[in-house]
């Protein structure tokens, strides 16, 4: 029994654009990250993925993904998180794809009854990949698999990630500020 999410957050180059309020879009969503930790029970199963983080966007890299903290009780992990997203820059592609795929990955291995990924995202697919077709897939080939999504200052670019919740039994939450 029990419940294990992972994180995924978008540290694409476009997470630099201001929100309405003034900080960035990655500002915005460190905040949002913090915030949903103070609200978890303290045994949930808790990891990390970050991607877009590592490289420029001139270099186009479509695998720049990383597994940043593994999972953990949140009571355990929720420092290393909260200090491990302070130290993200945004700077690169937005490989949501291959971050789903590998995401379905890193949880699929977590012996629980509930495995939950929250996509945290402010834009589309930039590598040639369709996410919605991916998570379809994945929540298909993992029944205890659920994804959700968080727009950050989104506007019609909102359709991939409601799509991308809708066919992996998740919700989509519209974060205006």
């Amino acid at each position: 029994t029990g419940r294990s999410i992972l994180i995924v957050l978008d540290a694409s180059g476009s997470m630099n654009q201001p929100m309405p309020e003034g900080r960035t879009r990655l500002e915005a969503a460190k905040a949002g990250v913090g915030d949903f930790l103070s609200t978890l029970p303290a045994d949930v199963r808790l990891g990390l993925r970050v991607y877009g983080h590592q490289c420029s966007p001139d270099r186009k890299n479509c695998e720049d993904s990383e597994l940043v903290t593994g999972f953990a009780p949140v009571g355990e992990a929720k420092v290393a998180v909260i200090a491990k997203v302070a130290e993200i820059r945004a700077r690169g592609y937005t490989p949501i794809t291959r971050s789903l795929q590998l995401g379905a990955q890193d949880i699929g291995g977590e012996p629980v009854s509930e495995r939950t990924v929250v996509l945290v995202s402010d834009g589309h697919e930039t590598c040639k990949a369709d996410p919605c077709a991916a998570a379809k897939a994945l929540a298909a080939a993992d029944a205890k698999l659920v994804i959700h999504t968080v727009g950050l200052g989104v506007n019609e670019m909102a359709r991939q990630l409601q799509c991308i919740a809708s066919v992996a039994g998740g919700a989509y939450f519209d974060a205006r500020s």
